[in-house]
């Protein structure tokens, strides 16, 4: 966005995401929800600004990966998903 001249500012939202997370919907859903629930979290404090909520979930033979919270569980998320369609 910067190379397109835009101004931006990332701003982390700290919401509860396990408890969108724990609803039981799909991975898509569960994304979206969670992009939405943060877009309107930073609103409330930037009503003059446009914002973009985003998060990232993958799902690859039926098991569901949150991003890694460490150097050894991405590596065993890399390893799970070597070779496979995701």
């Amino acid at each position: 966005m910067r190379g397109a001249g835009l101004d931006i500012q990332t701003i982390p939202s700290y919401i509860d995401e396990n408890i969108i997370k724990n609803e039981g919907h799909s991975v898509v859903d569960t994304a979206l929800k969670l992009a939405e629930a943060k877009a309107k979290y930073i609103s409330k404090d930037h009503k003059d600004c446009y914002v973009i909520g985003a998060d990232q979930m993958m799902e690859c033979q039926g098991t569901r990966f949150d991003k890694p919270q460490s150097i050894e569980q991405a590596r065993d998320q890399l390893l799970f998903l070597k070779g496979k369609t995701h």
